[in-house]
């Protein structure tokens, strides 16, 4: 799952598009298509190196196929080359992040000043302070493979409720303007619902530890957002 996720990562800056109407599309129908072009491909070599009973078992399997098929020398060639692919998944990651916080705080649903930008720059910099020190504080204290199976729930559930929306909005909001229309909608959008439903069916029937104290603490967001909605509204109201 992890190898597509990110899929939605253009919507979040949006916003700072010149033509979101006519680009988002564009984005997010390449960004999607060439990882799983990727995907695939990454696979077929894999596949050609191990069979996908001992390929299921290997936790580097990179690095054991660069071995069996190009030797020592090109394991030692892959590594770096392993690095500066996180790296740049990291950089997205940093990009897109701290733009959600901006908009909460924004639309007065998180703390003010998570809303500020660089008056040169336009970047959110203290969102992007905070969540920097989040993030090296959640390493510190929590292993790697424990922090991706808190996410990853966290992750398909609110991509499938993202995706469901649609068809709210469309039932609720039938007039409103709607410069891209998805393509295949309705069975497209309610595919990927029902894909997601199942994942976390199957994850949460696992009964996973990490999985039910990442579902507690996503649950702590819903008592925040009524608080800071409630002081939304008194705010406006003076």
């Amino acid at each position: 799952m992890f190898a597509y996720s990110g899929w939605n990562a253009a919507t979040y800056i949006a916003g700072e598009m010149r033509d979101p109407a006519r680009g988002l599309g564009r984005a997010l129908a390449l960004g999607t298509g060439l990882c799983a072009a990727l995907y695939i491909a990454v696979n077929v070599v894999y596949l050609r190196a191990m069979p996908i009973g001992e390929l299921a078992q290997v936790a580097d399997p990179a690095r054991l196929t660069a071995v069996r098929l190009g030797g020592d020398l090109a394991a030692r060639f892959l590594s770096p080359l392993v690095a500066v692919s996180i790296l740049s998944s990291l950089q997205a990651t940093v990009l897109v992040g701290p733009r959600i916080y901006q908009a909460m705080a924004i639309d007065r649903l998180f703390f003010a000043p998570l809303g500020r930008t660089h008056p040169k720059t336009v970047a959110p910099v203290i969102s992007l302070s905070v969540q920097a020190a989040v993030s090296v504080a959640l390493l510190w204290f929590e292993r790697f493979d424990e922090l991706l199976s808190y996410a990853m729930f966290a992750i398909v559930a609110f991509s499938m409720l993202a995706v469901a929306a649609v068809f709210v909005l469309r039932i609720r909001r039938p007039d409103v303007p709607r410069p891209f229309r998805v393509p295949g909608y309705p069975m497209v959008p309610a595919l990927f619902v029902v894909a997601s439903a199942w994942m976390l069916w199957s994850v949460i029937a696992h009964g996973k530890s990490e999985v039910l104290r990442g579902c507690a603490i996503v649950a702590t967001g819903v008592p925040a957002y009524a608080a800071f909605r409630a002081y939304s509204k008194r705010s406006r109201s003076h």
